[in-house]
């Protein structure tokens, strides 16, 4: 399995504002030390200074996490809750950041469109070779996918990269919302445009490699503009789509 219902980054949010929910300590020093950082790094460089800095620390987290299923099992149901918590309130008048928690509505939606069909199709055909990713470092896997030749592996470190830099911003953003993170009106921006194109590039790797198609029906301007990408992208590479065992082959080459 590598992906959940809910983003990595929203089980690292849960987790860190929940601590007693979760009795395994070490998995919780570093989500402690993954919080601290980005406040850290982030108040004294900006946004994009800290994502940067902080790659390798959220790669090998998203690892510890996505092969921890009795965590992602036991905080399922008040993790939901927790989300459905911080939609209900991007409707409250009173919210500092109307914009940005709009855009993290919007993209929590989108993720969660996604990740139920990546989970659909996959269920009954693991990533293998996945799991030998974890014993890399971020920089090793950059890389490895250049090295190899087409593009293909180009494709799934934008994948890769685009789901990091996803989990940053849904992390950053509820920090911002609980206070814990004060940034410039510039820097919130900034988050918000982060959030909008991370999951527009999520979505559109993710109709690449045939693991989600975007609702017909589903006109919001943000699937829209995933749609567009998706056309633009297509006719610029004109090329069949990679299944699960294409990534496989790349991954173990």
């Amino acid at each position: 399995m590598i992906t959940t219902k809910a983003p990595i980054g929203e089980i690292i949010n849960y987790v860190y504002k929940n601590p007693h929910s979760y009795k395994d300590r070490d998995l919780l020093k570093k989500i402690e030390s993954l919080i601290d950082l980005i406040i850290i790094r982030t108040n004294k460089n900006g946004i994009n200074s800290a994502l940067e800095s902080l790659l390798d620390d959220i790669f090998k987290l998203r690892f510890d996490i996505i092969n921890d299923s009795e965590l992602v099992t036991s905080i399922f149901e008040d993790l939901n809750s927790a989300i459905e918590d911080r939609i209900k309130q991007q409707f409250n008048k009173s919210t500092k950041h109307k914009e940005l928690e709009q855009a993290f509505v919007n993209a929590i939606n989108i993720y969660g469109q996604i990740a139920s069909s990546i989970i659909a199709k996959i269920s009954n055909k693991p990533f293998v070779a996945i799991n030998n990713l974890s014993s890399y470092q971020y920089d090793d896997i950059v890389v490895l996918l250049n090295s190899l030749p087409g593009r293909e592996s180009q494709f799934i470190l934008s994948y890769i990269q685009s789901s990091i830099t996803l989990d940053y911003s849904f992390v950053t953003s509820e920090l911002v919302f609980d206070n814990e993170l004060k940034l410039k009106n510039s820097e919130i921006e900034y988050l918000r445009s982060l959030l909008k194109n991370s999951i527009e590039e999520f979505a559109v790797y993710s109709n690449l490699f045939d693991l989600w198609t975007p609702d017909e029906c589903d006109e919001s301007q943000w699937m829209r503009n995933i749609k567009i990408r998706i056309s633009t992208f297509e006719s610029l590479f004109l090329r069949d789509k990679l299944s699960s065992d294409d990534i496989n082959k790349i991954l173990a080459a």
